[in-house]
């Protein structure tokens, strides 16, 4: 069975595309933003989100496996809210 992930291999194991969906934390919850990274899970791509230049004043609401089919799989996604 082919790989339902993207993916591309990383320094310490196959990394996973996440899609990481976020809001500005100071507004209300009406606009959301989404943007992606790679990372080896959930927890490492909001981590890699927040480490970025793009984190000031934002909050990540959920980050998702990017599949090769657009879907998104519910036990990939994390809520963070």
């Amino acid at each position: 069975m082919a790989e339902v992930y993207i993916t591309k291999p990383g320094q310490h194991g196959t990394l996973y595309l996440y899609r990481i969906t976020y809001r500005n934390a100071g507004q209300d919850d009406h606009e959301r933003f989404t943007t992606h990274r790679y990372a080896y899970n959930a927890e490492h791509a909001i981590d890699r989100f927040y480490d970025g230049a793009e984190d000031d004043g934002w909050q990540v609401v959920s980050a998702a496996r990017k599949r090769r089919d657009n879907l998104q799989h519910r036990e990939t996604a994390i809520a963070v809210e």
